[in-house]
């Protein structure tokens, strides 16, 4: 019989408790099995789970601390240095074409580069495409090169060798921001310990800007996420590590608990008419949608296919966007499953269409309506 593992020491950083969710069983299964975890964020969130937290902090193998949420040296150079570094990553190959993120970046350039809250024109960002390719490449080696003269914040050197730890893990270390996450990467690195970044997000290696302090294992959820972490950030194939996507475990749990009568007469619609779901993205990437869905809606209605034309029609708002304002006639629902809380909006002229919002973050209000859908 092999001899039980020894006990490790780790120590999990993210950007805010919200990013916690998906990491929290994980998190509890180690702890119960003598495993000693601290958990740190250096942002706070409105959207933490406070569930999740309590539980985790009740366990005598799992302590929450503090961690510092800014540079204490040297913190608006260092700021300024990789702000450039993530802007001049929107002048290369492959994203010469995406200027929204390329405005985003330069935003946030301009915000780091400012003295004061004067204004400039963001339409700026397109001026450095002026620049060769060749160009943008050496500036990106220069200020690469500088990164490495740039040693760990002090405070998160000794974070890290106070805690005394096996290993650090950070989700999701790529930002626009001078995050962190890159200060405590730098110290695991200079200490010896071992650092692994977690991906977070879908999007976290494509549109987040650079990987500014290399970990030892980069987690992905597949192999496009692998590619990604190879060929935009340059990390050694030998480092990345496919692990599948936690973020999406609870959802791939949920089983429908609403019957399809319940479901939808509850909304007032029909439930022996088919159903068609437009599942909203966020603001940021398609702004205002609803006059888009109200043309969608108009081609619904007037398609030559009757089962088109008279379908019940669902649209799921992005939980960060407000879809609909307060002064549009809404009807609380409760489908009588524990924490599956609900509105449903009309704001359209449609007695068949509404706009569904559950009050939770748990997936099950989704789950339910992909599969009545």
């Amino acid at each position: 019989m092999a001899a039980p593992s020894p006990a490790m020491n780790l120590f999990l950083l993210l950007n805010s408790p919200h990013y916690l969710r998906p990491f929290a069983d994980t998190m509890h299964t180690l702890a119960e099995r003598g495993h000693r975890i601290t958990l740190g964020w250096h942002s706070p969130s409105s959207r933490a789970p406070l569930a999740a937290v309590e539980q985790l902090s009740a366990h005598p193998n799992i302590t929450v601390i503090k961690v510092p949420t800014k540079r204490t040296d040297h913190r608006y150079a260092v700021n300024l240095l990789r702000r450039t570094r993530n802007y001049l990553r929107y002048l290369d190959t492959p994203f010469r074409g995406a200027d929204k993120l390329r405005r985003r970046a330069f935003d946030r350039l301009l915000r780091g580069a400012l003295a004061d809250d004067t204004t400039e024109d963001s339409a700026l960002s397109e001026s450095g495409l002026a620049l060769p390719v060749s160009d943008v490449e050496r500036l990106q080696d220069a200020l690469a090169w500088m990164e490495t003269l740039v040693p760990p914040d002090p405070a998160c050197t000794a974070l890290v060798a106070d805690g005394g730890y096996d290993a650090v893990l950070v989700s999701s270390l790529v930002s626009l921001n001078s995050s962190t996450q890159v200060e405590v990467v730098k110290a695991a690195r200079t200490l010896g310990v071992p650092v692994g970044l977690l991906v977070y997000s879908w999007d976290n290696l494509s549109t987040k800007g650079e990987i500014h302090a290399m970990p030892d294992r980069v987690f992905t959820w597949n192999r496009r996420q692998r590619d990604e972490a190879i060929e935009l950030h340059h990390v050694p194939a030998d480092r990345v590590v496919l692990a599948g996507a936690p973020r999406f475990d609870e959802f791939l749990a949920c089983a429908p608990r609403v019957p399809r009568q319940t479901f939808f007469a509850s909304m007032g619609l029909d439930p022996n008419r088919p159903a068609l779901m437009y599942v909203c993205s966020s603001a940021f990437v398609s702004g205002d949608e609803l006059p888009f869905i109200t043309q969608w809606l108009h081609a619904l209605r007037t398609a030559p296919y009757e089962d088109v034309r008279t379908c019940n029609v669902i649209i799921r708002p992005h939980p960060d966007v407000e879809l609909v304002g307060p002064d549009v006639a809404s009807t609380r629902l409760d489908f009588g499953v524990e924490g599956l809380a609900a509105t449903a909006f009309r704001p359209l002229d449609d007695p068949g269409a509404v706009v569904l919002k559950t009050a939770s973050r748990t997936p099950q209000g989704l789950y339910e309506s992909l599969w009545h859908s």
